[in-house]
């Protein structure tokens, strides 16, 4: 035969050859293969016409096939060539051997077979069509492979090239991924059931012994190939994923050694040898062998099933260059999380990149540490007293009105005071206000303080001071500003004797407001008591800066309500009006789409169950995870009463941090596919950290770009809040923050699982939606431009707009567009916790404040999030070593 250049990589064939010696590519057909169980040689007739054949060329099968050779025959079967007559293609027939079909179990193993395999749908899998059946004999009918299979094609010219080598392994991965995405092991993978197809392409054959994973019973776990079966399939143990994995493992290495692992005389030596030794090093037989191959190869014969890799995914990205995710998307399906996790390790970054990010990150701290100190609340105000301070303040106030509190139920806190935001947002006269607020007469910070006789039982987490609403006979609620000054006082009429003629001395509740009696004038009172009074009294402030009413009211001579007001703000409780009809329609419509969004995720999350789709794993953890944070805040942020009710309250926050749980696992199981399947790319790292691998370097990058990215949306949203007051004539803005951090550590863990809570729903919604928007612009661009563009118009509504407004809008809706379409769900999440954390926490005041260690954790959280960012996106770069003064 003249010599033949090979059509793949065109060098000479060599003379004589079939398949080429340098990449592996088949020249010419030759024929399929199958052996048996036993691995006894396969007897081969590609052409015969002997009284053993059971059809002879030419002879028509089923009115439909036309025998044209017998291709091979072993223990599980015939296979011939045929052209389907119908369709007018070459297929391949196996039959089973004569006098099997009377034997009910290999019948049931041959159509299992069928079933089973007809079920994967890979390239590198031989499809398998039909079952028919002649007379009393049933025969597949599958693709025909005009090849040669792997072991006859070992033994003829020994092992393959490292390239070509490397490319068949990772096809049998891809195809063995594919069985076990189905739920299906192979377990009799060996060289004989590898086809390679004139183009060299590999083909997994003969799924005559697969099963599903939880079928295989008993003695049948021993049904196999000895020399290719892991070592708890010899002894009929439990056969999982990972005994295909170790038969993978031993295939791979024939693949690449030319050679079995094991040689053994008996199938106990075998046993013993898989169970005890090593196979001979690869490296020190093989020159230029790659350490990762090696290593991928014993990874996969390690002897204790649970330290061989989970998958065959794994396996591939355990492989020199290969991307487990790139071979599913090209292969037109969705990528299983596994594949996602075992991707390439891409994203570490050069250490001249990180140290760039990291200076941006110390940066975008100072500036907004600046920035604070014209926006932020408790800047603008001064903080002199902690709440444990201001507690032994409220009940002197109370004492001095003559009232004893009780010791059964008592709460206390911090909260905003409405009316003066009221007079920020809609006031005219704001250089008063800016006068009023420096003077420390108005405060929009006030402490509150409430006694019970009967402990106080909170709806829902925390008790407010109008929440539960004052119900109990003696029951009191004292506010005071950051100073200790009263403020306003309610209490509820008690049970005890009234004095007739009794009188209250004002001027004693006067003197604890910080007010002088000789500077108001009494006036007509206008405003109604919370509470029945037999006695209601007003007054107003004289003079150049008269600016102050006080009312007050009592009962039998007894306090019942004293408060501060700003000229024309109604008292507290007459401040709120009902919803409208405009507002009560929204919260309807928000109550029903939510409702509409859970049943939905319901449907959704069964339907992928039912195909079985979805990261399970990952969506338990998340919900536990979301779960547990729920239920901490409760723990440290709650209101805790030392009573019967505690249990039911108890019942109430850990039902609700499951009901948040459930729904979390079951939007994730209805929603996380649709992301693997359309935008892959964005949940690795995301992927990698919540199986585990959180040191991965892809996953420090994400974190890295996070925290700059939420620094930046956090000083973008800190200015426009600046312009908005600037342009009303004051020179601060005004900055809501939360006010947990402020009752010490328990309030400050509150807070930050609230954080976590939020980031994460933020997070996942950003991802799902922008997916979603793709389904619809079938373009990634177009759907990030569409989300910009809607977030954009969202962030424009939030406050009032002016150009300037506008622009810084548009901008943090870039931000946070590059977060989740650059970078994925990861970095979406510590975008929107890093956003939290700075522009909501309370960040550096003076050294001597009370409230600088919960100050600072917000600090230290961004710039610990920061560290291990930089630390772990460098991977295994050193962090000098790429700064020289002196090149080498």
């Amino acid at each position: 035969m003249p010599p033949q250049s090979c059509p793949s990589c065109g060098k000479d064939a060599g003379e004589d050859s079939r398949f080429c010696s340098h990449c592996g590519t088949t020249i010419a057909t030759i024929v399929f293969g199958n052996d048996e169980s036993r691995e006894q040689p396969v007897e081969r007739n590609s052409r015969s016409s002997s009284a053993s054949t059971r059809f002879i060329p030419g002879e028509l099968v089923g009115d439909r096939y036309r025998i044209v050779a017998l291709l091979g025959r072993g223990g599980m079967g015939e296979v011939y060539r045929a052209d389907d007559l119908k369709l007018d293609q070459a297929v391949a027939l196996k039959f089973l051997p004569e006098g099997v079909e009377r034997d009910p179990r290999r019948l049931k193993r041959f159509l299992a077979e069928v079933r089973l395999a007809r079920q994967i749908g890979h390239p590198n899998i031989c499809r398998v069509y039909d079952i028919g059946q002649v007379g009393e004999q049933h025969f597949i009918s599958m693709e025909f492979i005009d090849g040669e299979d792997l072991s006859s094609l070992l033994r003829r010219i020994g092992r393959l090239p490292a390239e070509k080598a490397l490319e068949i392994a990772r096809q049998l991965c891809g195809g063995l991924a594919a069985a076990h995405d189905k739920g299906i092991l192979h377990r009799d993978l060996k060289p004989a059931n590898v086809m390679l197809d004139e183009l060299g392409v590999a083909r997994i054959t003969d799924f005559g012994l697969a099963a599903a994973a939880e079928s295989i019973p008993g003695r049948a776990a021993q049904e196999g190939t000895p020399a290719y079966m892991a070592p708890e399939q010899m002894e009929g143990a439990e056969v999982t994923r990972r005994s295909d994995i170790y038969a993978l493992g031993l295939v791979l290495y024939e693949l690449f050694a030319g050679q079995k692992a094991f040689q053994a005389s008996s199938v106990l030596d075998l046993l013993r040898m898989k169970q005890e030794t090593s196979p001979a090093s690869l490296s020190s037989s093989i020159d230029g062998i790659d350490p990762l191959v090696e290593r991928a190869i014993l990874s996969c014969l390690d002897p204790d099933p649970k330290r061989r890799p989970s998958s065959a995914r794994q396996v591939m990205a355990m492989l020199p260059g290969g991307d487990p995710l790139e071979a599913a998307l090209a292969a037109g399906e969705t990528p299983s999380p596994e594949a996602v996790a075992a991707s390439a390790k891409e994203g570490s970054l050069t250490t001249g990149v990180a140290v760039a990010v990291l200076l941006g990150i110390i940066v975008l701290v100072a500036a907004a540490l600046l920035l604070h100190d014209r926006t932020k609340l408790y800047r603008q105000v001064a903080l002199p007293n902690s709440p444990e301070q201001l507690t032994l303040r409220a009940r002197q106030v109370l004492t001095s009105g003559g009232i004893e509190p009780y010791a059964a139920g008592n709460g206390a806190g911090l909260e905003y005071d409405g009316s003066v935001f009221r007079m920020l947002f809609t006031g005219d006269d704001l250089t008063r206000l800016r006068d009023d607020l420096d003077s420390g007469r108005v405060t929009p910070l006030l402490f509150w303080y409430r006694s019970s006789p009967a402990p106080i039982v909170p709806e829902g987490m925390q008790i407010q001071s109008d929440r539960p609403p004052l119900s109990r006979p003696g029951e009191l609620a004292v506010h005071l500003d950051p100073g200790g000054r009263l403020r306003r006082v309610v209490v509820l009429p008690g049970t005890e004797q009234r004095t007739a003629g009794a009188r209250i001395d004002w001027a004693r509740l006067f003197s604890e407001a910080g007010l002088d009696p000789s500077r108001f004038e009494q006036i007509p009172p206008r405003w109604t008591p919370p509470s029945y009074a037999d006695e209601v009294s007003a007054w107003r402030e004289t003079g150049a800066n008269a600016g102050l009413e006080v009312t007050a009211a009592s009962l039998g001579g007894r306090l019942v309500w004293f408060e501060v007001l700003s000229l024309g703000v109604p008292p507290q409780h007459l401040a709120f009006a009902p919803p409208g009809g405009g507002e009560r329609l929204f919260w309807w419509l928000l109550v029903s789409f939510y409702l509409t969004v859970v049943l939905v995720a319901l449907v959704l999350a069964g339907r992928n169950l039912r195909l079985g789709r979805g990261d399970r794993v990952a969506a338990l953890r998340l919900a536990i995870s979301l779960v547990a944070a729920r239920t901490l805040r409760w723990v440290f942020g709650g209101s805790h009463v030392q009573s019967v009710d505690e249990a039911l309250v108890a019942i109430d926050n850990i039902g609700f941090a499951l009901v948040i749980g459930v729904v979390a696992w079951a939007g994730y199981i209805a929603l996380e596919p649709i992301v693997r399947r359309q935008w892959p790319h964005r949940i690795i790292s995301w992927t990698r950290l919540i199986h585990g691998d959180w040191r991965d370097p892809l996953v420090g990058r994400d974190i890295l770009f996070g925290v700059l990215l939420g620094l930046l949306m956090a000083n973008i949203a800190t200015v426009r809040q600046l312009l908005v007051f600037v342009s009303r004539g004051l020179d601060f803005g005004i900055g809501f923050g939360f006010l947990g951090p402020f009752h010490g550590i328990g309030g400050l863990v509150a807070e930050l699982c609230y954080t976590y809570l939020a980031s994460m729903v933020i997070g996942l919604s950003a991802m799902i939606f922008i997916v979603l928007l793709f389904l619809v612009l079938r373009r990634h661009l177009l759907a990030a431009l569409a989300f910009w563009a809607l977030f954009s118009v969202v962030l424009s509504l939030i406050l009032e707009v002016t150009p300037v407004q506008i622009a810084l809008g548009i901008a943090a809706a870039g931000v946070f567009t590059i977060a989740a379409a650059r970078f994925g769900l990861l970095t979406v999440v510590t975008t929107h916790a890093v956003l939290f954390f700075a522009h909501h926490y309370p960040t550096l005041p003076s050294f001597d404040a009370w409230y600088l260690p919960s100050s600072l954790a917000a600090l230290v959280a961004i710039l610990a999030l920061a560290v291990f960012g930089f630390l772990t996106s460098r991977g295994t770069r050193s962090l000098f070593g790429e700064f020289r003064l002196v090149p080498d």
